[in-house]
């Protein structure tokens, strides 16, 4: 079974993957955590042009992720086969290539979590079988965008909040509608989330 889980940046996805995961092996499950992110492509290959705001959202949005890639190598001989053994390479964000090796032992009884921003739409969403989307305010993503990667990456990050991460949700919200067949969770507050049923 593979599980879908997206939102917005920040709106709390690797936490609730991270979560879930750790219920269902605590009820004697067998659980595979995935990351979208792995599956990014380097940033310096989507060749956008910076000065023109509506360019660059457009070509995040739809080059960003290398959706043909997650499937050719996971989710479609996964569902080919029940079952995946594998060894591949996966984005090293530092170096901006696929370096990073991920090792993948998916049992025929194992759930699948894969998690990730714009994941609910082809040709990855053919092969989830349940979608869990969160839904956050913008308030809400920008200071948690404050408080996670301020640190990090210092205070010019926000900008891209604003110029990129924010625009590129509303057009996968207005394009891909992805609350549509999934099951809605408002995350406004992690230790309180409401789920609001299916969108």
């Amino acid at each position: 079974m593979i599980v879908g889980l997206s939102g917005a940046y920040t709106s709390g996805k690797t936490r609730l993957a991270t979560d879930l995961a750790a219920v269902l092996r605590q009820a004697g499950r067998r659980v595979v955590v995935l990351h979208y992110d792995d599956f990014h492509r380097p940033l310096q290959t989507l060749k956008w042009d910076e000065q023109e705001p509506s360019g660059e959202v457009e070509t995040f949005y739809a080059r960003a992720f290398d959706g043909e890639r997650l499937c050719e190598l996971v989710l479609a001989p996964l569902a080919e086969a029940g079952a995946l053994h594998a060894d591949l390479r996966v984005l090293d964000w530092a170096q901006g290539a696929n370096v990073l090796a991920l090792r993948l032992d998916i049992a025929p009884d194992a759930i699948v979590l894969l998690e990730g921003m714009l994941l609910f739409r082809p040709p990855v969403i053919g092969y989830l079988d349940l979608r869990i989307f969160l839904t956050v305010e913008e308030d809400t993503i920008l200071a948690r965008g404050r408080l996670r990667d301020v640190p990090l990456y210092g205070p010019g990050i926000m900008a891209l909040y604003e110029r990129r991460y924010l625009p590129v949700y509303r057009r996968y919200l207005a394009a891909d509608r992805p609350e549509r067949g999934a099951i809605v969770i408002a995350n406004d507050d992690p230790e309180a989330p409401v789920i609001q049923g299916e969108g």
